[in-house]
């Protein structure tokens, strides 16, 4: 998971999507993707419904998982030649970590910022005049980060819902939310690349390449060895029992030390939840003119530690013992490589493929008052996309 900067936006970009840039660069799009990315190819499935739902003039709210850096870019690429541009709710640090003449890329590319952190009101309200007038399908990934777990879909954030269903109440056509399952394989083999990367992990926490161990194994004893220094550093000694419940029980022990420190009680509320609201929480801390060096020194560990929690939740259960896959292994050494090497993108191990797969439109009705609507919906979407992924796999 790639570390940001995480303080209020110092701007906010809108999308200004422009057909003529959007043409001139797709050559550039493609050769990131073929070349720096390895992609031979990008197949979509049932995309019909987004052609359709655009022909009766429907506003049209698209929601796929969010697996690797470049789901974007394969999106664009499987989607322009159908005639079909999208715009797509990007988190401000994408924007404010690029050089200027990028920024302005991705405005003419459709991408407007969002604060996660907060309620982004200029982002919502952006949005719904999107799905109100906007000629192109809006994408948000409700996910919201990058998990690298591309065969299950990771909790959905609100958020989307949220904005699909204040969308219909006051909107001039009708609203529809369609699920998309965007799934990368590898067509070629990883292998040498995957122990290469592997050793150079091991030797960062100084431990000897285990070349004698296959590849689960291998990343078991990579995960033991951070999860016992950390543990170390959290309760002074070594944890014991299975190591996803350790897992859990060190993300849960940092966010309660967190809480304390706010004279917040503590919550079991999903660890994204908790983070979002204690990051903001830091985030106006550290922003008061009255702040000392120490207590700065202080507000920015615990913005560290929020980020370590955020990680340790990325690890979802036994997803790489009960299939291990190439691409699940593959992914969990991606997703080492960003938190332990510190990269901002993956090593790419292999020729790959794409496979894009849409699901059956969702009409957002227009009702009024009913609770629970936002969670039923969100629900729903995650269910949906994970079908889609599993479709896709064959499950």
């Amino acid at each position: 998971m790639n570390r940001q900067p995480f303080q209020t936006p110092p701007h906010w970009w809108e999308s200004k999507l422009n057909r003529w840039w959007v043409w001139l660069c797709r050559p550039y799009r493609l050769w990131e993707l073929t070349k720096k990315q390895q992609v031979d190819e990008v197949t979509l499935q049932n995309a019909e419904v987004v052609i359709e739902a655009q022909r009766r003039g429907q506003g049209v709210l698209i929601t796929p998982n969010h697996s690797t850096h470049y789901d974007s870019n394969c999106l664009f690429t499987g989607l322009e030649p159908m005639g079909v541009l999208v715009q797509f709710m990007t988190a401000w640090q994408v924007f404010g970590m690029s050089h200027p003449f990028v920024r302005w890329s991705l405005q003419r590319h459709g991408c407007f910022s969002v604060d996660r952190e907060a309620t982004d009101l200029r982002a919502f309200r952006h949005a719904i005049s999107l799905l109100h007038a906007g000629a192109a399908p809006l994408v948000i990934f409700p996910e919201g980060d990058i998990h690298h777990s591309n065969d299950r879909v990771m909790p959905f954030r609100e958020g989307p819902a949220a904005i699909a269903l204040t969308a219909a109440r006051k909107s001039p056509r009708d609203l529809v939310a369609i699920p998309c399952a965007i799934k990368f394989h590898y067509v070629g083999d990883p292998t040498e690349s995957l122990k290469t990367v592997l050793a150079r992990i091991e030797r960062r926490i100084l431990l000897r390449p285990a070349t004698d161990l296959d590849f689960v194994d291998r990343i078991l004893r990579i995960a033991r060895t951070i999860l016992c220094i950390k543990e170390v550093e959290e309760f002074g000694h070594v944890q014991h029992g299975d190591i996803q419940e350790r897992i859990q029980h060190l993300a849960r022990s940092v966010l309660r030390r967190i809480s304390e420190a706010f004279e917040r009680p503590d919550s079991e509320a999903p660890i994204p939840e908790v983070v979002k609201d204690l990051r903001r929480r830091t985030i106006a801390a550290l922003e008061e003119a009255e702040v000392q060096d120490a207590e700065e020194e202080r507000l920015r560990h615990h913005l560290e530690d929020l980020f370590f929690a955020t990680q340790l939740y990325s690890y979802p259960g036994n997803y790489l013992r009960t299939n291990p896959t190439r691409e699940r292994i593959a992914e969990t050494v991606d997703k080492l490589e960003e938190d332990v090497l510190d990269v901002a993108l993956p090593t790419v191990h292999a020729r790959r493929k794409v496979t894009i797969r849409f699901g059956d439109p969702i009409l957002i009705e227009r009702e009024e008052g009913k609770k629970g609507r936002v969670q039923e919906l969100t629900g729903l979407l995650e269910t949906k996309v994970q079908q889609l992924l599993d479709e896709i796999n064959g499950a």
